[in-house]
């Protein structure tokens, strides 16, 4: 794994030190860039075109990452879990890759694939909501936000943080479905 820095300060120094304690429980890290809070949108990001991990400078001690968290928005409750979100962003956009890989006569695009990757989880998604208003924003506002604009990618990184504490298993299957398709 790499790091980058744009600038170094002792904030960016702390993350960096931080995360470094939290990767060795992951596989398949990205470059990992710690930027300025301000050049961030959100305090993580995973980009799938350059396969990198970008970091808030703002996530630099446990109580500033409690103190951003603790209104709730995201299911994330700690470093950990931001990892595992934006990680299970790449799996996702990997497992797409895949695919589309395998099946590139069958797909257009990457983007393609990834739709069809997607289809049962959304559908299943769908059907719950139906019987259930709430079933996404159960999950977290940031799930319901994204869904509301017809983005299942924060739904699959939320249940990626949640796991075993999603009471639906169902649901936590086609997730890990779409996060390891072969």
């Amino acid at each position: 794994m790499s790091f980058l820095c744009f600038e170094r300060s002792e904030k960016r120094r702390i993350v960096e030190k931080l995360i470094q304690e939290e990767l060795p429980k992951f596989s398949n890290v990205p470059r990992v860039v710690i930027l300025k809070n301000q050049k961030l949108k959100g305090i993580a990001g995973y980009n799938r075109v350059d396969d990198t991990l970008y970091i808030s400078d703002s996530l630099n001690s446990e109580e500033s990452i409690k103190e951003i968290l603790a209104d709730g928005y995201f299911a994330s409750k700690n470093l950990n879990d931001i990892i595992t979100h934006e990680l299970a962003h790449k799996m996702h956009w990997d497992s797409a890759k895949r695919l589309y890989n395998k099946k590139k006569k069958v797909y257009n695009s990457l983007e393609e694939a990834k739709k069809h990757l997607d289809e049962d989880l959304i559908k299943y998604v769908k059907m719950q909501e139906s019987t259930d208003f709430f079933y996404v924003k159960n999950i977290s506002q940031n799930a319901s936000e994204a869904w509301g604009m017809n983005n299942i990618n924060e739904l699959v990184a939320e249940v990626a943080v949640l796991n075993q504490k999603l009471e639906d298993k169902v649901l936590l299957n086609k997730v890990k479905g779409v996060l390891k398709w072969t």
